[in-house]
């Protein structure tokens, strides 16, 4: 009811003796004792809404109370309807993790609002069946999903009560079998990877700081790495035998020892060489090193005994023509 029409009902009786008009006035005494002073300064600028003829009636005072409490204005509740829609409805349950009993509880609170008010919402179903198609638990959602096919379909009627109702049940029954999430399948696929992502990464760190601590070239910190990676660049000495008394004492070579192994030195390696085993510890299955090649990539001493045969050959062939030779067989033999 609205203030003018509470104040033409009281202009019919106040100020004359009945026992209406005492009882206007021992309740608005009655609510006068009832407020803080807060509340007092708040209602008494509206003394002349509230008085007729000097005198208070206890229903527009109990109006006047009514409309300052809940801010009883055009403006609020458009602001109220505005809380009721789809996009903030949707931030609100997102606010609260997807409580429903939360969620239902706000709502509540602005529909009491907004009736308080003397107003009222016809699209909040509408705006419920929306809020609820946002919630992450995929079972749920399912259940909304099927409620909105049967009430689109008209085989079931729902108010935004009833709706309300069923939301909280299912949402409490998840709860209680511990089968309730407020993430969905997009979710946790998002946060796996992530989770991936980062292990990828710490994974990485881990394997860079093992390769900057690793010793550079070979499995023993020395520069070149094992004697097999070695003998394709060894330096010419190792292949020469050594003088007499030199033949058992190890010569260093990149910080390690190396001794001439042959049969003179009680090895088995043919032809000697210098090696990393002792001879006294020889198999006889070591490899047969390389030489240190020129900058031509040949090696020096192989090319000197070619170029020799080579030479040797064509004497024993110009011997054999002039017919000089000790034997002209020699040259088929060579051959």
């Amino acid at each position: 009811m609205s203030l003018e029409t509470i104040r033409e009902w009281e202009e019919t009786y106040l100020n004359t003796e009945c026992r209406e008009a005492q009882d206007s006035v021992q309740a608005y005494y009655a609510l006068r004792s009832s407020l803080s002073e807060t509340g007092l300064k708040k209602v008494n600028v509206y003394e002349s809404q509230y008085k007729i003829n000097g005198t208070p009636s206890g229903l527009l005072f109990w109006k006047i109370i009514l409309r300052e409490s809940h801010l009883d204005t055009n403006a609020t509740a458009m602001s109220i309807r505005v809380k009721l829609g789809t996009a903030a409805l949707e931030r609100f349950i997102a606010d609260v993790y997807y409580d429903i009993t939360k969620f239902n509880q706000h709502v509540l609170m602005l529909l009491d609002a907004l009736q308080a008010r003397g107003e009222q919402t016809h699209d909040l179903l509408s705006n419920l069946f929306s809020t609820y198609a946002t919630v992450k638990d995929e079972e749920f959602r399912a259940y909304m999903t099927t409620k909105r096919s049967e009430y689109e379909d008209g085989t079931r009627l729902y108010t935004h009560g009833e709706l309300m109702v069923l939301a909280e049940n299912k949402y409490k029954n998840l709860r209680l079998n511990n089968k309730w999430s407020h993430e969905s399948y997009d979710d946790k696929i998002m946060a796996l990877e992530a989770k991936q992502a980062k292990t990828s990464k710490e994974l990485e760190k881990i394997r860079r700081k093992k390769t900057d601590k690793a010793p550079k070239g070979g499995k023993d910190g020395e520069k070149g790495g094992s004697e097999k990676n070695q003998n394709n660049d060894l330096p010419d000495w190792m292949f020469k035998e050594p003088a007499e008394g030199e033949l058992k004492k190890p010569r260093k070579y990149q910080n390690k020892d190396w001794w001439y192994c042959s049969k003179k030195t009680g090895g088995k390696c043919q032809p000697g060489q210098y090696r990393r085993h002792k001879p006294s510890e020889c198999r006889g299955n070591a490899k047969k090193g390389k030489k240190r090649t020129n900058p031509s990539g040949g090696d020096e001493q192989s090319e000197k005994s070619q170029k020799e045969k080579d030479m040797n050959r064509k004497l024993k062939v110009m011997k054999a023509l002039l017919g000089t030779g000790d034997n002209a067989g020699d040259v088929e033999m060579d051959e």
